[in-house]
């Protein structure tokens, strides 16, 4: 589901990569949490059972949004999108009588997605909650702050299409450029287009969409909408599994 990244770690280049699947990490500069003395990143303590949970909350989050369509697996390997998540904090108060009064905290949380074999391909999603409380701190107890909700925000839905648009989602005739070579190369493979691919989306492309479409039992619009995009890519059970 997620690891910790190390510094000076290099990009991840996965054995087989696979389009639309994604692997998430945390990035070694992630603040996680606050104590007595500071708030403290991963790096520093570990990728510790909160910060956990919410991997997997923001996973289900990225999920939801595709509709199915961005697959987030075990196995890094199998990924095209590597996925880095960073929670920071901001105080709002002061040190006081031995412990720390606020009047709460802003949390930020930075999702960044890169496409694994495009590197320059990248985009990032950026959602903060502002304080709602008073807390008071003391000794050596934990304040942790409820990240902002991601579910059903338009940031969420930018950068989930961002990413599916990488691969091809949303390309109809007249589109040009790398995501309609990328579905050109998967009709391809799937003996649905004959020649090469040029990048351009004209009526040869066109026909073979549909006939894609026709052979998944999909409408016949030679648009690649969800369910296309993962026919481009995958059998009938993935397609099937699209919401």
């Amino acid at each position: 589901m997620g690891v910790g990244l190390t510094d000076g770690m290099p990009l991840y280049k996965p054995a087989n990569a696979q389009p639309l699947n994604a692997y998430m990490v945390v990035d070694p500069e992630c603040e996680v949490g606050i104590d007595r003395d500071d708030i403290y990143r991963v790096g520093d303590k570990g990728l510790i059972p909160e910060i956990t949970g919410w991997l997997e909350q923001w996973i289900d989050d990225i999920q939801q949004a595709s509709g199915g369509v961005i697959r987030f697996v075990g196995d890094p390997n199998d990924a095209d999108v590597l996925v880095s998540a960073c929670q920071s904090f901001r105080l709002y108060g002061e040190y006081a009588g031995g412990g720390m009064s606020a009047e709460g905290y802003s949390c930020t949380v930075k999702l960044t997605a890169v496409q694994l074999s495009n590197p320059e391909k990248s985009v990032a999603l950026t959602q903060t909650s502002d304080p709602g409380e008073t807390v008071t701190l003391r000794g050596n107890g934990r304040f942790w702050k409820t990240p902002p909700v991601l579910a059903g925000s338009d940031r969420l839905t930018a950068f989930v299409n961002t990413v599916m648009g990488w691969y091809g989602y949303g390309v109809q005739k007249g589109s040009k450029g790398a995501p309609v070579k990328r579905v050109q190369q998967g009709l391809i493979r799937r003996y649905f287009l004959g020649g090469s691919a040029d990048g351009s989306f004209g009526p040869r492309t066109e026909s073979a969409v549909m006939s894609l479409q026709e052979a998944y039992s999909l409408e016949k619009t030679g648009i690649v909408d969800r369910r296309t995009l993962v026919a481009v890519y995958y059998d009938h059970g993935a397609v099937d599994a699209i919401q």
